[in-house]
């Protein structure tokens, strides 16, 4: 038997969030349905302690109006100066270079444990 699923509008409904025809449509059906019986209660309680998680605050003026015009713009990192893209090139470039030193530099001291002792470079 597929697990139950809450009314979508219990949580509305236990806010007193839904219109009057739609909040009675949910209490008929947690009149009939034992799984979301409790529910609503659960969720009143869930309420009261967000309520009494934080004090209230003034949203500063502006903020909705530029946090929505930050989001429209896109992900922070579309948004970053090309020169970030320079200068993670550049340092790709580096460690490349520091790469291909290192392994000339042990191919040198792998070839010189190989030599017979005694000769020359």
């Amino acid at each position: 038997m597929p697990e139950h699923a809450n009314h979508p509008d219990l949580a509305a409904h236990a806010l007193a969030g839904l219109p009057p025809a739609a909040a009675r449509a949910v209490e008929t059906h947690v009149a009939e349905c034992p799984e979301c019986r409790r529910e609503p209660e659960r969720l009143r309680a869930t309420a009261a302690l967000l309520e009494r998680a934080a004090p209230p605050f003034t949203v500063p003026a502006g903020l909705e109006e530029r946090a929505m015009g930050a989001l429209a713009q896109g992900p922070v990192g579309s948004r970053l100066p090309r020169t970030t893209g320079r200068i993670r090139l550049a340092v790709a470039v580096a460690a490349a270079a520091v790469a291909v030193i290192g392994a000339v530099f042990v191919g040198i001291r792998i070839g010189d444990d190989r030599r017979p002792p005694g000769a020359s470079n």
